[in-house]
């Protein structure tokens, strides 16, 4: 799992130094057209002719019959329990706290006179290292 997950570190640390340099070059318009490119060419054709609802060999059932195999709580009954508002509220503290700084910390340094490519290289360098923890530690 924690290598599976790395892989968004991992692309944050390529894009990072890959969008400061191509922004440098060409400006920020032409460098998001330039990313969106791989969505629609690799991406989303690969989603479409990989992804399957329903495995080969499987049973064929309704939704209704498939929610009865189910183990778990209800919807209702899950949203009363206190573990699940402790999850989610870990969940959206973490994402809050760690998006919201390194979204900045970019425009933070560029206005603290560092240079862009070096500003992208440590931004770089943390998801280098964040990647290795996700792979060591687990998710």
């Amino acid at each position: 799992m924690g290598v599976t997950l790395g892989g968004t570190t991992t692309g944050g640390m390529l894009m990072t130094l890959a969008a400061s340099h191509m922004i440098a070059r060409w400006g920020w318009r032409a460098a998001y057209r330039a990313f969106s490119v791989p969505v629609f060419l690799i991406a989303i054709p690969a989603v479409l002719l990989t992804v399957r609802s329903r495995p080969p060999g499987m049973q064929r059932m309704s939704v209704a019959e498939a929610a009865e195999s189910l183990e778990g709580f209800e919807t209702a009954a899950a949203l009363q329990t206190r573990s699940l508002w402790m999850i989610v509220l870990a969940q959206f503290l973490w994402a809050f706290a760690t998006t919201g700084s390194i979204i900045h910390l970019i425009q933070y340094l560029i206005d603290n006179h560092y240079a862009a490519s070096s500003t992208a290289s440590l931004v770089s360098i943390i998801f280098g290292i964040c990647t290795l923890g996700k792979v060591v530690m687990g998710p």
